[in-house]
């Protein structure tokens, strides 16, 4: 057997009705090795002929919105924050304000789309909580739109509240400034709790928590973290493997979020379906993936289309399970998926007919068992009614015949195959890898 390939996208809206009814949310999820384009658009298409239809563009927005390194790897370097700060700061001082804040915007529009590069950096945490204090002095000096450079400098303190500027390099007006709004974005703060899975790399112990690029705490975490509300950005590196960097909203109410590390660095993005393919289905649990992708875009679950040897299989994989559903099947070969339709297998035969055949040809046997006995019993009578006699008798052998009839019958049906089974498909999960057996 194949392994399969897994091409998702969390983002993408499955209307399993008419546009003007509901919608049941699904992203679409194939699996294979290092699947061909040819591969990865026959099994969209195979996806949207047998149920409601996948658009790649809304995929990607809301896969993207996730998880914004998914589709899109920011530019920029740690040496470029660096040079672009120290830049910043010889024009502030230079007078030249206008130029002093096109350093810092690059300094800081790389510092928040590349959070990783702050990792296990405090200084340069320390030199961008210095520069947004700058950043704000120079907004006044200059003075251009001052409420947008608190707004700005209120964001730095909501992004890293850990953070502080040194307090003799700048007046005490603006460090007074910055402790009011840190202490105003720490009042309205939310419960966040991560838990790394498999859950055997959380206990190691060798797991920490990032949010927006600094270091929170080293996992397993005692109990949840106290954030600023609003969007932050969480990572959770194990030793030298990093997760996927995720886009949570922190509100009032308690957050979880469970990372599955192994599997986000078994799949990759596939950029024109808008989706995920997962390269290593045995590196990683499929079902974790599904569940993590699901939550944190909102959805129902996935559409998965897998192959295996010359079949292939597409249905759904809903949150929760630990293995999807298959509803159809289709030929597969190395240019694609063709003659996909619909069929009802991946289980153990349904028996119900088999069952109720049966059921009704033993009752038969039984009401003929008992219209023997009547038929006994009046012929034993002192005076026997031969028209009695008649209709039991004809009676009894048409419901011996008739159950005889049936409950063969139902043996045949549950013995013999019809097959059926020869065209189908079981799946099995456990975790860390899925199954397609015949």
């Amino acid at each position: 057997m194949k392994p399969f390939l897994f091409v998702s996208s969390l983002t993408a809206l499955w209307a399993v009705a008419p546009p003007a009814q509901a919608e049941s949310r699904f992203f679409l999820f194939v699996t294979r090795d290092v699947p061909s384009q040819s591969l990865i658009d026959s099994a969209i298409k195979s996806a949207q002929d047998a149920g409601p239809p996948v658009t790649s563009e809304v995929s990607r927005e809301r896969l993207g919105a996730a998880f914004p390194q998914l589709f899109e790897a920011p530019t920029g370097e740690r040496a470029t924050i660096s040079s672009e700060l120290h830049a910043g700061t010889a024009a502030h001082y230079a007078t030249n304000f206008p130029q002093a804040e096109l350093h810092f915007s690059r300094a800081f529009e790389i510092a928040y789309l590349r959070p990783e590069l702050l990792d296990q950096r405090p200084d340069l945490v320390q030199k961008l909580a210095d520069a947004a204090a700058l950043r704000y002095r120079n907004a006044t000096a200059a003075g251009t739109d001052v409420p947008e450079a608190r707004r700005r400098f209120r964001e730095f303190a909501r992004r890293f509240p850990g953070a502080e500027p040194t307090r003799t390099e700048h007046p005490p007006p603006v460090y007074a400034l910055w402790e009011e709004l840190r202490e105003d974005v720490l009042s309205s703060s939310g419960q966040l709790m991560v838990h790394v899975e498999p859950l055997d790399m959380e206990r190691a112990g060798n797991c920490r928590l990032l949010v927006n690029g600094a270091e929170i705490e080293r996992m397993p975490l005692a109990g949840p973290v106290r954030l600023p509300t609003g969007p932050q950005l969480v990572q959770v590196t194990c030793g030298l493997q990093r997760s996927w960097l995720q886009r949570v909203a922190v509100r009032g109410e308690p957050l979880t979020v469970r990372v599955p590390i192994r599997a986000m660095l078994a799949a990759r993005a596939e950029f024109r379906s808008g989706g995920l393919v997962l390269t290593q289905p045995s590196e990683g649990d499929a079902s974790a993936l599904v569940e993590a992708v699901s939550e944190a875009g909102g959805f129902d679950g996935a559409v998965v289309v897998q192959s295996a040897s010359e079949t292939v299989h597409i249905g759904r994989w809903e949150r929760g399970a630990s293995a999807p559903s298959i509803g159809y099947t289709g030929s597969f070969d190395a240019d694609g998926i063709s003659g996909v339709h619909k069929y009802d297998a991946g289980g153990s035969p349904d028996h119900t007919v088999a069952f109720v055949l049966g059921g009704v040809g033993a009752a038969a046997i039984l009401a003929g068992v008992g219209t023997n006995v009547g038929y006994l019993s009046e012929r034993g009578s002192g005076d026997p009614d031969p028209g009695t006699l008649d209709s039991l008798e004809a009676a009894s052998v048409v419901l011996y015949s008739v159950g005889a009839a049936l409950l063969v019958t139902g043996v045949v049906l549950y013995f013999v195959d019809d097959g059926s089974s020869s065209d189908s498909a079981g799946v099995s999960g456990r975790p860390g890898l899925v199954h397609v057996s015949f």
